[in-house]
């Protein structure tokens, strides 16, 4: 009898509780657990909204500067959505916002922005 020769997962006896698993070449696997300090306060909110504002309007004004503005601007259209929701999913938005950075590329007035944004994220995260 001979072995499978495909790689894959073997679990055998016991119980397992696995969150994310992903296998196989560029597999990726994604946990979000949420707690109930996962929301966000109406004043974090609030300040990230203002900041979020002054992020889409700074890509408007750069626009012609940048060589990928529809990556950069959906990239933080997703931004914003994501923090419209109930549970922001952090990891996404930390993601998302590395994209736009790549995208402003040398602009440093869209860096700025970014950066501003993401401070406030981290200093959200260690209130929570």
């Amino acid at each position: 009898m001979s072995e499978d020769p495909q790689p894959g997962i073997v679990i055998s006896g016991g119980s397992v509780k696995i969150g994310a698993v992903a296998q196989g070449p560029h597999a990726r696997a994604y946990e979000v657990v949420h707690s109930p300090g996962d929301q966000i306060s109406g004043e974090q909110r609030g300040n990230l909204v203002s900041l979020m504002h002054d992020l889409l309007a700074t890509l408007q004004q750069h626009e012609s500067e940048l060589a990928d503005h529809e990556t950069a601007q959906a990239a933080a259209d997703d931004v914003s959505a994501e923090l419209d929701q109930e549970h922001p999913d952090t990891s996404r938005i930390r993601r998302l916002l590395t994209n736009v950075a790549t995208a402003a590329g040398s602009v440093t007035e869209i860096a700025a922005a970014v950066a501003a944004v993401q401070r406030a994220i981290t200093g959200m995260l260690s209130t929570i």
